[in-house]
């Protein structure tokens, strides 16, 4: 599939920051599309990269991808 060069991209203000507003507009047009073609939605609310990095591994074996 060619890639839409069209879309919106996330974009920065003038100082460097993320343009918050620009992209949580973004995200929720985009949410549906993300959620539907997701194989994992691993909930990330106040978990340690140590946590998360489990989860995904044993996501990862349980459903052999990798051995």
């Amino acid at each position: 599939q060619k890639q839409n060069t069209t879309r919106p991209l996330i974009s920065f203000l003038k100082n460097g920051d993320l343009d918050k507003s620009k992209f949580i507009k973004i995200y929720k047009q985009r949410e549906n599309h993300y959620l539907g073609s997701a194989n994992f939605i691993i909930d990330t609310d106040n978990k340690s990269i140590l946590n998360i990095t489990m989860k995904i591994k044993s996501l990862l074996f349980e459903n052999e991808i990798i051995n």
